[in-house]
């Protein structure tokens, strides 16, 4: 008798429990059998979302269900949040540096819940003055700078890199210049020393350094980006830019288009609207493809990204036209000249122009639409027409790169050994950079070899809360992690 009550009990509590949960539908189901949990429908972010500009947002959302919705609540980061209802729902929230993690969560009138999560970023990198980098590319141990580790190139090994790095889908690209190759790490090394490569382009194996101008190859390689699926890259020796319709995560690859070249196995420099002259560095941005032509001191824009060979360029900055070179237009400095310019980066609203040899930088606060437009704001300099170099929070020796996650603007102040790091993209003439690397102070250019030193950056990238300095005459890179 006991074994037939208790197995009553056991089914009794079954019953309630399945009535309890619903059935599913992500929570409890009560009153009437409804087990349909509420709709929550993010109208105002999308997943993955990376926010510039201020980190105070307002998240919107809509919930619904068939028998009504009793009200929802968020959480950021696992805290709770005031809510504003209404026609819909509302959360005026203030985004931490890095990963955001947002849960909104409504429930009905029959006891049953339902959640959506949403990811959002605020790339805010908190470097500290004079901080030790975290992981050496290259190199033995931070302690070490010898081209190829004073031997022969190998998977561990860097000669002379120029520009800036790339993290794309998780894989790592290095520009390694002296070795006339791209070094690719199917993940960014976490480990402090010693990581090999995973894949080489512009060569067939880690040990042949050849240069060569055929779509497989490559000659003094330098900055390299990645934009809508295609893969970018700026050669300095060759003169021109190679395109990958498809990023490349295998040796040996061949590019598909070349830019500065009527086609593949040809390296002529020359001044024309077609033509390159040692270019520094790249930036694609909404479909435009911005180069630096460094030796021809002018930036090229193109409107659309080049799908033929020896494209036509839509625009000059820091000429009159497009068969005029010289420095500074063959006058001096001013708000449309430039000096043999090298780093280029743009959001696709702002451009910014490293000013090598005139030691400023120069930002367009519109994105230029006429050839020669005048740039807005200068750094490095009290005004458009000086030119001279110094080592303070707002004085640079030959700004080489630039780089931005759209909210922090970063500098590879090459002469003075450092990385310049504004908090936020300058809107004013002569604006004090915030954090510097490499140095202690900002008064300081020393260069040296260790985890907190540098010898000429002449390149640096942001991603995720890491950035990578290209340390030229250390034969390294340096990824410096953000607290």
């Amino acid at each position: 008798m006991k074994k037939r009550l208790l197995k009553s009990v056991v089914l009794l509590a079954v019953i309630t429990l399945f009535s309890a949960c619903g059935g599913g539908g992500g929570g409890g189901g009560g009153g009437g059998g409804d087990t349909t949990a509420p709709t929550v429908s993010v109208t105002s972010h999308s997943e993955g979302q990376v926010i510039t500009g201020s980190r105070d947002i307002t998240v919107q959302w809509t919930a619904t269900d068939d028998v009504g919705v009793t009200g929802s609540h968020l959480t950021l980061n696992g805290v709770e949040q005031t809510v504003t209802a209404g026609s819909n729902y509302s959360a005026s929230i203030t985004l931490a540096n890095g990963a955001n993690t947002i849960v909104i969560q409504a429930g009905d009138a029959a006891s049953n819940t339902t959640s959506n999560t949403l990811h959002l970023t605020y790339p805010f990198l908190e470097n500290t003055d004079g901080q030790a980098a975290s992981v050496v590319l290259g190199q033995a141990n931070f302690d070490s700078g010898d081209a190829n580790r004073g031997g022969v190139a190998d998977a561990n090994t860097i000669n002379d890199p120029y520009g800036n790095a790339l993290v794309n889908n998780g894989v790592l690209y290095l520009p390694d210049y002296g070795n006339n190759r791209i070094l690719g790490f199917n993940s960014v090394p976490t480990v402090g020393i010693d990581a090999s490569a995973d894949f080489v382009l512009g060569q067939t194996d880690f040990t042949t350094t050849a240069s060569g101008t055929g779509a497989d190859e490559l000659s003094n390689p330098q900055t390299v980006v990645v934009s809508d699926g295609k893969m970018f890259a700026a050669e300095f020796n060759n003169n021109r830019v190679l395109i990958w319709n498809s990023v490349p995560t295998s040796t040996g690859v061949p590019a598909d288009v070349v830019v500065g070249q009527d086609g593949f196995n040809l390296n002529a420099f020359g001044c024309a609207q077609n033509k390159l002259s040692n270019p520094e560095s790249i930036h694609v941005v909404n479909g435009k493809l911005i180069v630096s032509d460094s030796d021809n001191n002018r930036v090229l824009i193109w409107n659309s990204i080049p799908t033929t060979n020896g494209q036509l360029a839509d625009l000059v900055l820091g000429q009159v036209n497009f068969t005029s070179c010289s420095e500074n237009r063959g006058v001096a400095a001013d708000d449309n000249t430039l000096d043999y310019p090298a780093g280029v980066w743009s959001d696709g609203t702002r451009l910014i122009v490293a000013d090598a040899d005139n030691n400023r930088v120069l930002i367009w606060n519109t994105f230029p639409t006429i050839s020669g437009q005048t740039a807005n704001v200068v750094l490095g300099q009290l005004d458009m027409t000086s030119i001279l170099s110094g080592h303070t929070a707002k004085d640079f020796d030959y700004p080489y790169f630039v780089h931005s996650n759209g909210i922090q603007l970063f500098l590879a102040d090459r002469n003075n050994n450092r990385v310049l790091i504004w908090d936020s993209i300058p809107t004013t003439d002569y604006a004090a950079a915030d954090r510097v690397l490499g140095q202690a102070n900002f008064t300081d250019n020393d260069f040296g070899t260790s985890s907190t030193e540098l010898n000429s950056p002449t390149g640096v990238f942001a991603f995720d809360n890491k950035l990578i300095v290209t340390d030229e005459l250390n034969n390294r890179y340096l990824i410096f992690e953000a607290p």
